[in-house]
């Protein structure tokens, strides 16, 4: 429940609702992927897997970046107590 609190406050501070994927980008990855994907599967499953997938890397890349800018512009002072 934690992972998934964490995942959808990221997505919302990437705004995932941005992310798109054009029909270019899905014909580009079926063409070099089409052997992926079993035989007998229809174009419409494909297409919705595919934009689902790549809408996912996208996503990843995006809260890796923000993740990035984050650490770069934090200031972290470390205080430790001896006793």
């Amino acid at each position: 429940v934690r992972q998934t609190n964490v995942q959808l406050s990221l997505q919302k501070l990437v705004n995932a609702d941005s992310i798109k994927i054009s029909d270019k980008e899905i014909a580009d990855y079926v063409a070099k992927n089409k052997d992926a994907f079993p035989a007998g599967t229809k174009q419409e499953e494909i297409d919705k897997q595919v934009r689902e997938q790549l809408k996912n890397e996208k996503l990843s890349a995006s809260v890796q970046k923000f993740i990035e800018k984050i650490k770069a512009e934090a200031k972290i002072t470390y205080f430790h107590e001896y006793k």
